[in-house]
């Protein structure tokens, strides 16, 4: 039952980011990183911010204990495409 409810609100909160120009999904996805305990400079303990969390999950790659929804993925690659323009 608490899986169901995960779902729900990750669809919920996927739907508010399809909706809002003015949402920060790769922030979202930094947080999630943080919260699962990785942090910048901790790449030679495999808990480094961007290397062991947050790239993989820009690949597609799952990394435990981070739980983040397909599209705030496919959002934050669509930021930094149009911010690389």
């Amino acid at each position: 039952m608490k899986n169901i409810m995960t779902v729900l609100v990750l669809l919920g909160s996927l739907s508010a980011y399809a909706n809002n120009e003015n949402s920060k999904p790769c922030q979202e996805i930094k947080t999630a990183c943080e919260t699962a305990g990785f942090k910048k400079g901790d790449h030679k303990e495999k808990k480094g911010l961007y290397k062991d969390c947050f790239q993989p999950i820009l690949s597609g790659q799952t990394v435990a204990g981070v739980t983040v929804g397909a599209d705030v993925v496919s959002a934050c690659k669509a930021k930094k495409v149009a911010h690389h323009k």
